[in-house]
C-alpha cells in the first residue's frame, strides 16, 4: 500500500501507487520481509508508519543487496509520488537494465561505474588494452631508469674527470715551483762559483739553471742568467808587462784604458777594448820621468 491510499481518497490515486505497490513486493522478495513492520499496530498506526517512515534499507538487512536493485526498489517506494517511477513501465525497464548490466533510469551511473561495465562488456578488448597499457607503462619506467642511470653515470664521470684535471693541476703546480726552486738554487750556486772563480762550476750550475726552465732559446731566460752567462763568458785577458808586484790598478774616465802602478817604480797603460791585444797597445812610463 501506497501513502496516498492509506488516506482513502480515491481521486487522489494513479499508477504511480501501482509502482509503490510493486516496489512492496520487490522488496519482500529480496529480504522476505515487508518495508515496514506493522505486525501488532493498528489500522491508524499502521497508516502513520507507511506515510511517515522510511522503509529500512535492503543494504542493512542484506550487505550483497547494496547497489543498483536497492537503488531501484527504494525509488518505486518514494513517499512523493514525483520521485517514484513515473509508470509502471519504467520500473521492470529498469530492473531488466540492471539485469543487463545497463545504466539504471533510477540514478545516473558514476564514470567508475560505467568504466567497469565497459569492461565487463569488453573483456578482450579490456585485456588487450590493459596489457599492452601495462607494457607502455614498463617500458617507460624502464626507460626513466636508465635515463637516470645514464644521466647519474655522467654526472659521476664529469665529477671524475673535474677531480682528475684538479690532481694534474696540482701535480703541474707541485712540479712548476721545484723546477722554480732548482733554478733559483742553481743561479746562486752559479753565482758564488763564479765569485770563488771557479767558472767551470758556475758554467756547470747555469747549464742546470736552463734545464730547470725547461731549455728555452737562451734570448728568452730571465736576466739573472743572461748576465751570469755574459760575465761567465768573457774572455779573461792576462795584461803582462809590469816586473814586480802591481800596486794600483784604474781605468780611465772614458773606460777605454786600463793603468797600473807596479813596485818596478814603472806606470803601464792598456787599451780595455775586448780583444784587443794589451802587448800592442801598452804604454811604460818611469816613475821618474
Amino acid at each position: 500500500m501506497s501513502p496516498e491510499q492509506v488516506e482513502l481518497d480515491p481521486a487522489d490515486l494513479d499508477s504511480r501507487s501501482d509502482v509503490c505497490a510493486l516496489g512492496v513486493i520487490l522488496y519482500q522478495l529480496l529480504v522476505d520481509r515487508l518495508p515496514y513492520d506493522l505486525i501488532g499496530t493498528s489500522l491508524t498506526q499502521a497508516a502513520s508508519r507507511i506515510r511517515e517512515l522510511q522503509p529500512q534499507r535492503i543494504s542493512e538487512i542484506n550487505a550483497s543487496l547494496k547497489g543498483d536493485l536497492e537503488t531501484i526498489c527504494l525509488k518505486a517506494l518514494e513517499k512523493d509520488r514525483d520521485r517514484r517511477y513515473q509508470s509502471v513501465a519504467e520500473f521492470p525497464d529498469d530492473v531488466r537494465r540492471h539485469l543487463a548490466d545497463e545504466p539504471i533510469m533510477a540514478r545516473p551511473p558514476t564514470r567508475m561505474e560505467q568504466f567497469h561495465r565497459l569492461i565487463r562488456k569488453n573483456k578482450t578488448a579490456a585485456i588487450s588494452t590493459a596489457v599492452v597499457t601495462l607494457a607502455l607503462i614498463a617500458a617507460t619506467t624502464i626507460s626513466i631508469v636508465f635515463a637516470v642511470e645514464a644521466s647519474r653515470q655522467k654526472d659521476l664521470a664529469l665529477t671524475l674527470q673535474a677531480e682528475a684535471n684538479k690532481q694534474r693541476a696540482k701535480a703541474q703546480g707541485e712540479r712548476d715551483a721545484a723546477l722554480h726552486q732548482s733554478y733559483i738554487l742553481n743561479i746562486k750556486a752559479a753565482e758564488s762559483a763564479k765569485n770563488k772563480g771557479n767558472f767551470a762550476l758556475a758554467r756547470k750550475q747555469l747549464e742546470k739553471a736552463l734545464i730547470a726552465k725547461g731549455t728555452p732559446s737562451l734570448n728568452t731566460m730571465p736576466f739573472e742568467w743572461r748576465r751570469l752567462d755574459w760575465l761567465i763568458n768573457q774572455k779573461i785577458e792576462i795584461l803582462n808587462g809590469h816586473n814586480k808586484t802591481v800596486l794600483t790598478v784604474a781605468f780611465s774616465p772614458d773606460g777605454n784604458y786600463i793603468v797600473a802602478g807596479s813596485d818596478d817604480n814603472s806606470i803601464k797603460i792598456w787599451g780595455s777594448r775586448i780583444g784587443e791585444d794589451p802587448s800592442t797597445s801598452s804604454y811604460e812610463t818611469p816613475l821618474d820621468q
